[in-house]
């Protein structure tokens, strides 16, 4: 879901970029954007290869760290730092109890996995929008370093 919302920033880059040019003048940046969704949507629904990631979210009070495993059955986080430190024994405990549960009730995780299930496809379905939505311009390859996109 991530990479989704990455990627279709990316593409309202792009497009901003290029908002009331001409279709002809588009045809490459349109065809790149095409290319980079389809390859995208098909990552999405590959359930062979699920991926691992860190979420870092923010707020002026609370920043916490997760680990995400996506798996076939839905994503699982857990909480691995709050403020940047480890969790303490009691919160480390407390974390695993949560998990224990949640694998005790497969009821719960089927709500969760449609929930996401449902948020995939409104996002997908928005990315299948993008190429038809505006007109792309491509303006030539950027280096980044460092980044992850």
């Amino acid at each position: 879901m991530h990479r989704f919302l990455s990627l279709i920033a990316l593409a309202l880059l792009a497009a901003t970029a290029s908002y009331g040019q001409n279709a002809g003048a588009s045809g490459q940046g349109d065809a790149l954007v095409k290319r980079a969704l389809a390859a995208e949507i098909r990552a999405a629904q590959d359930s062979e290869h699920p991926m691992r990631y860190h979420l870092r979210k923010s707020t002026p009070r609370l920043t916490s760290t997760k680990i995400i495993f996506e798996t076939k059955d839905g994503a699982v986080a857990r909480l691995i730092a709050v403020n940047d430190k480890p969790l303490s024994a009691e919160d480390e405990r407390k974390e695993q109890d949560r998990l224990n549960q949640l694998l005790g009730d497969p009821s719960r995780q089927w709500h969760r996995k449609q929930s996401e299930d449902e948020d995939s496809r409104r996002v997908t379905n928005l990315l299948r929008a993008l190429p038809e939505a505006f007109l792309y311009k491509f303006e030539g390859i950027v280096a980044i370093t460092g980044a992850i996109i």
